[in-house]
């Protein structure tokens, strides 16, 4: 498995999301998301953990306001 592959097998494990979007959300270059995945990957572990936690808050409140309608 390439590193490329290992970044967005890891980013659809952890966020569901594929690299361009965690690219998006987290307003890092994809090519430097794959650059840090092999000098610094737990920067990028921490970003993809962040937007994981994020998206599980959004539901969380989306869910909130569905029970109090």
């Amino acid at each position: 498995m390439t590193e490329a592959e290992d970044l967005s097998t890891y980013c659809k494990k952890n966020c569901g999301l594929d690299v361009s979007e965690v690219s998006v959300l987290s307003e890092v270059p994809r090519r430097t998301l794959y650059d840090w995945w092999r000098t610094r990957r737990r920067a990028v572990e921490l970003i993809v953990k962040g937007l994981a936690a994020e998206q599980k808050n959004k539901c969380a409140d989306s869910a909130q306001k569905d029970i109090a309608k």
